[in-house]
């Protein structure tokens, strides 16, 4: 009688435990991701179906450990609705109006989290909220959007943005 009632007991917290280190995304994640806008001109305006979104300082990149040592890059950006898989952007400046695709996916931090801390339940509920959603391709270049010309590289286009917050 005492062994089952410590197994009920173990059980019971095994199911509490899965269920709190689930679905990382789902609580740790908000509704929106960034999409970063370098070389953004003051004059810019970005609108998706029509709407105006509001151009505001994102978090660009986090670059180091989990200690004192970590570094954050802002830059203009627009945040996006996770709940969308494609966003379509038309960026206008100087009278030049161009569009954009944004696709959105599982990020990999999610999914490895998950990996380790919720297993099925976690990427189930992640997978069902959408919460575990990130932009494909986060930053935008803009002035190659807008001339209608070859965008630069994500990692460049990083570059660029560190380069600018240390300047």
């Amino acid at each position: 009688m005492i062994t089952s009632i410590k197994f009920f007991k173990l059980a019971s917290l095994a199911v509490i435990a899965t269920l709190t280190m689930s679905s990382c995304a789902t609580m740790f994640s908000g509704k929106t991701t960034p999409v970063v806008l370098v070389n953004c001109p003051k004059d810019l305006i970005v609108k998706e179906n029509g709407s105006t979104l509001s151009i505001e300082r994102v978090k660009a990149h986090v670059k180091g450990n989990l200690d004192e040592s970590t570094t954050t890059y802002y830059a203009a950006g627009v945040e996006l609705d996770k709940k969308v898989k494609r966003h379509t952007l038309e960026l206008t400046s100087e009278g030049k109006t161009n569009t954009v695709e944004i696709k959105l996916g599982a990020g990999g931090k999610w999914v490895i989290v998950n990996l380790f801390g919720g297993g099925v339940i976690g990427w189930g509920v992640d997978a069902a909220t959408k919460k575990w959603r990130v932009a494909k391709n986060k930053y935008i270049d803009v002035p190659a959007v807008i001339g209608g010309t070859k965008p630069q590289g994500q990692g460049k286009l990083k570059r660029i943005i560190k380069k600018q917050a240390k300047g």
